[in-house]
């Protein structure tokens, strides 16, 4: 596919998770696991069941913010085919810019999210996994995006992640959040 806009010399963006956020997080979800393993030993059946939950949960967290600590990938990387997502436990993955639709900020809360709304939905669900697709579901129902990559997730402002997609893309549609 030809891309006369495209300076062959571009190297690809990469964008890695700040590693004093990931250190935070993952510091985070073991005083959630040390909190969990304290409701079990001082609160009877209903603390040993909420203790346990918290323990598997923040445990999983743990383990997913010291797994980025030590492998790190780049959590997004925009080049000449696209974009590839890994900014969540349930990434996009790789998605051609032939499949975006448009970008926009998006405000969850006090969070704020790159979203980047594809031409279909179902083809993504379809390369996710089985609790990815519920996910994926759960937020296309609350409105948010098909693929959403948290400002946690980037070294750097969301407006000017979209600049460096426009790079590779001028044609990319940027529309103001609904």
């Amino acid at each position: 596919m030809t891309r006369p806009w495209l300076n062959p010399c571009v190297e690809p963006v990469r964008l890695y998770a700040p590693r004093g956020r990931l250190l935070l997080y993952a510091a985070g979800s073991l005083v959630f696991v040390a909190a969990g393993g304290w409701l079990i030993t001082s609160f009877g059946p209903l603390g040993r069941v909420v203790g346990v939950a918290a323990i598997l949960f923040f445990g999983l967290c743990a383990a997913y913010y010291a797994r980025e600590l030590l492998w790190r990938r780049p959590t997004l990387q925009i080049d000449a085919d696209g974009i590839v997502d890994r900014s969540t436990v349930f990434p996009a993955g790789r998605v051609a810019w032939r499949d975006i639709r448009g970008v926009r900020i998006v405000a969850a809360g006090r969070q704020r999210l790159l979203g980047i709304d594809v031409r279909d939905p179902a083809a993504l669900a379809r390369s996710a996994s089985r609790l990815g697709r519920v996910i994926l579901r759960t937020n296309t129902r609350m409105g948010y995006p098909e693929v959403a990559i948290p400002r946690y997730a980037v070294p750097r402002p969301l407006e000017s992640v979209i600049e460096d997609m426009r790079r590779f893309h001028p044609a990319l549609a940027v529309r103001a959040d609904d």
